[in-house]
């Protein structure tokens, strides 16, 4: 199912001509545990990022019972390796915050 929010992002990011990925992350607070056992399984499940901050307010809008939507910008790559350098991450770190403010102003 997909929720209002996302809907409602997909959207602006389409407005705002902003490149974007809809998908499943895997989020949990053991992220720097040991992602090597973990790969393959995520891998196998499409799944798009590791994060950790999401578990926490996926837990608190389903405890409010209301929709939360979590818009990750992806700067470090587990499987291959490498990092975003300081400019871009400046840059598509802009990007997601004015997909995501846009998305909240248009609610």
């Amino acid at each position: 199912m997909i929720h209002h929010a996302a809907i409602n992002s997909l959207r602006t990011a389409e407005a705002l001509e902003t490149p974007v990925r809809y998908g499943g992350i895997f989020t949990n607070d053991f992220f720097y545990d040991d992602p090597d056992n973990l790969l393959p399984a995520l891998l196998k499940m499409n799944i798009l990022a590791l994060d950790m901050e999401s578990a926490a307010l996926f837990a608190i809008a389903a405890e409010s019972r209301v929709q939360a939507l979590s818009i990750l910008t992806v700067s470090d790559h587990v499987v291959k390796g490498g990092e975003m350098s300081p400019l871009e991450r400046q840059t598509s770190f802009n990007q997601m915050l004015t997909l995501a403010l846009e998305t909240a102003i248009k609610g």
